[in-house]
Parts: C-alpha cells; sequence; structure tokens
C-alpha cells in the first residue's frame, strides 16, 4: 500500500472506524513476521513479537506523525520489540534453526533455478542457506540494517528512521556488515554456478 493509504486507513481508525485497522495488519504481517524470523532465527518468536508490534501500534496510533510513512514506524516498533527480546534471551541466534512450515529454510535469493539442471538448483540451495547462517552470525546491530536493507529492500532513510541512528552510522554498519558477511562466505560463492 501507498503511504497516502496507509495514512487515510489511520485517520479512519482514529475516527473510530477500528476494523480499518485489519487492513493495515494484512499488508503488513508477512512482512514484519519474515523480518522478526531473520532477526531472532525462530518463526514462533517472530510471530509473537509481530503481534505485539501491531498491538503497541495500535494503541500508538494517535502518536503516529503522517509526514512519515506508517511502515517505517512500524517497523521501529518492531525494530525496538525485537531487540529487547534478544536482549532478555541474552544467547546467539542460529539462524540454521529457523525453517517455515514446510521444513525449508526461508531465506530467500531470487529464484533462478527455471531451467537448470538439479546440480544447479542445489547448488543454489546450499548458497542460501549459507547466506541465511552467515547472516544469522552477525551481531544484532549489522544484522538488523543487513537485513532491513538487502532482504526488505528499504532506503537508508527508512532504516534510520527505524533504527534511531544517522544515515552515515546505517552506511557505515552495511558496510561493516557486509564486510562480515563477505568473510563468511568466502569460498561459498565459487562453488555455486549460475543457471
Amino acid at each position: 500500500m501507498s503511504p497516502e493509504i496507509d495514512a487515510e486507513i489511520v485517520q479512519l481508525v482514529l475516527d473510530g472506524d477500528k476494523d480499518s485497522y485489519a487492513r493495515l495488519v494484512d499488508a503488513y504481517s508477512a512482512r514484519i513476521i519474515n523480518y522478526l524470523a531473520r532477526m531472532t532465527g525462530n518463526r514462533y518468536e517472530a510471530e509473537e513479537l509481530a503481534q505485539e508490534a501491531f498491538v503497541r501500534a495500535y494503541f500508538a496510533l494517535p502518536s503516529f506523525n503522517p509526514d512519515y510513512k506508517f511502515s517505517s514506524w512500524l517497523y521501529k516498533i518492531a525494530t525496538n520489540l525485537c531487540l529487547n527480546h534478544l536482549k532478555k534471551r541474552r544467547r546467539w541466534v542460529h539462524m540454521d534453526d529457523y525453517q517455515d512450515e514446510e521444513g525449508q529454510t526461508t531465506w530467500v535469493l531470487p529464484d533462478t533455478s527455471s531451467g537448470c539442471n538439479p546440480v544447479k538448483v542445489m547448488t543454489q540451495q546450499e548458497l542460501k542457506e549459507q547466506i541465511g547462517q552467515a547472516i544469522g552470525q552477525l551481531p544484532q546491530a549489522y544484522r538488523a540494517v543487513v537485513v532491513l536493507r538487502h532482504v526488505h529492500g528499504l532506503s537508508y532513510q527508512e532504516i534510520a528512521e527505524i533504527t534511531d541512528l544517522p544515515i552515515g552510522t546505517v552506511k557505515s554498519r552495511l558496510g561493516r556488515g557486509r564486510s562480515r558477511l563477505t568473510a563468511l562466505l568466502q569460498g561459498a560463492v565459487l562453488g555455486a554456478g549460475e543457471c
């Protein structure tokens, strides 16, 4: 949905049409759960955190500034909840433990498998798993900006708003995160052929 439509829906909810909030939940729940799953490494924790983020956002709607994007505001709420949750949990997340309902690793790369031979398709799947594991090994500060930028495609400005960081710090953390990913993945790409 567009920021304008989001703002209109928020205004409808503030004007008493509480059922309109479901449209925002429907529009953003999959993205928020996906983001939180990548941050926590656990689908069930991600779903609980997402539900809490939507509840908090609902009750905080009167403080929402329509000059900003609702999606960025929601990501910020979800990020803060997630970081607090991870601090309480006090353990490193292993992303290789994260799978979706079908038991498949959920890290997504562009699907280039159509028309490829089975060996190359298997190599592509292995690469996806290695990337997921490598992202899971990043420190939380780097993981958040890498996932927001490269998985969810958010702009530097949106990431800065979500994380309460200056744009320069976002770019710096992205650079450091990419460097660490490169080091972790060194050699993995060499074995993966392109379809």
